[in-house]
């Protein structure tokens, strides 16, 4: 069985990166990344460019990203608010792990293989 790795990556970190940092971070380790932040369509545009210029049929296929807005402050938001990122998240990962990632209003469903 493939190891999956979820990982919390701080927007602050984030946005120091550039693109290339974050798409391998995803591809060499099979990691989902926890962004506590929607990303802006820049932001997400930058990263689906990076990842189509990195993929390779056999090895990497790309990426799934899915964000949510937060419509209420409770369950999951009132603990992102501890870490003052509290408008959004956003799930970023590995197509290849990924079976189906789907973000609704208040949460996301994500599916791995």
């Amino acid at each position: 069985m493939t190891e999956l790795n979820i990982e919390y990556l701080p927007y602050e970190d984030f946005k120091k990166m550039k693109p290339r940092k974050v798409i391998n971070m995803i591809r060499k380790k099979n990691r989902i990344l926890i962004i506590p932040k929607k990303l802006n369509p820049k932001e997400e545009a930058m990263l689906i460019e990076e990842a189509m210029n990195a993929a390779d049929i056999e090895k990497f296929k790309g990426i799934e990203i899915a964000s949510i807005v937060k419509e209420e402050e409770k369950g999951f938001w009132k603990f992102l608010k501890k870490f003052k990122q509290d408008d959004g998240i956003t799930l970023i990962g590995n197509a290849d792990a990924i079976k189906e990632i789907k973000s609704r209003k208040n949460y996301a469903v994500l599916k791995v293989k």
